[in-house]
């Protein structure tokens, strides 16, 4: 858990063993792993345009809302976690 006024953009959190990475983009919270599927890099220092975020070192972008391969060289999707919103939390499903 986490609080929605600490993300303003993008937030990186470590829960239980896992890498995630809280996107906010048009009124909506996304949790995505934030390290690239193609090799070992930290999406949090990614740039976002429009629905994509991509990776810093080898360009591969990945779809916001549903952690897809949009460009290689990353073959393998994001895991996405679903978000629930209560107050000032935000609440991840880590299954």
């Amino acid at each position: 858990m986490c609080k929605l006024s600490d993300l303003n953009e993008r937030l990186s959190i470590d829960i239980k063993g896992k890498n995630i990475m809280l996107i906010k983009k048009d009124n909506a919270i996304y949790a995505l792993d934030r390290i690239c599927t193609h090799q070992y890099a930290d999406l949090a220092n990614g740039f976002i345009t429009d629905d994509t975020i991509t990776c810093q070192l080898h360009l591969a972008q990945f779809d916001i809302v549903s952690g897809k391969v949009v460009a290689p060289p990353a073959k393998e999707p994001l895991k996405r976690y679903n978000v629930k919103i209560s107050g000032d939390d935000i609440y991840i499903e880590l299954i």
